[in-house]
């Protein structure tokens, strides 16, 4: 209503940023129809499945870089700056305790991100195709051998 009063006679079509990141990769890459892609947000990680040069489906969950260094940091009993200071520098602190937790404690996240994240690929079951190509690794038009090893 007020962009119809203020610019009257203009067409508006809402896009999604899904739809955004599909339409550009779909036209950098003509040659792939088939296609899924994996934004990590700063809150969010979204799934955007394409098939046949078609958005098809979205899935996001709640976790991202952000989600990360606040949980980073609550393991090492730190502040985000200070997390974030360690994580450029490849998680290698001055002293090995602190290496050492810092490593753990990324293992556990990145545990927890693949979970949410074949929890989110599983709303693609009903391309069946595509998901037993990317999910199990079968043989077939992507070829993969398993980009993720275990959906619940």
């Amino acid at each position: 209503a007020v962009f119809n009063r203020t610019m009257p006679g203009a067409s508006v079509v809402p896009h999604s940023s899904a739809f955004v990141f599909a339409s550009v990769l779909r036209d950098l890459f003509p040659m792939h129809e088939d296609f899924l892609l994996c934004q990590v947000g700063a809150e969010m990680t979204e799934l955007i499945l394409v098939l046949e040069g078609v958005l098809l489906e979205t899935v996001s969950f709640p976790y991202g870089g952000h989600t990360l260094v606040r949980e980073l940091s609550s393991a090492l009993k730190s502040n985000p700056a200070a997390t974030l200071s360690l994580l450029s520098l490849d998680g290698t602190a001055t002293d090995e305790q602190t290496t050492r937790r810092t490593s753990e404690a990324l293992h556990k996240l990145g545990e927890r991100w693949l979970t949410e994240l074949a929890r989110s690929l599983a709303a693609f079951r009903r391309y069946a195709r595509l998901y037993a190509e990317l999910v199990h690794g079968d043989r077939g038009k992507y070829g993969n051998g398993g980009a993720i090893s275990a959906v619940p």
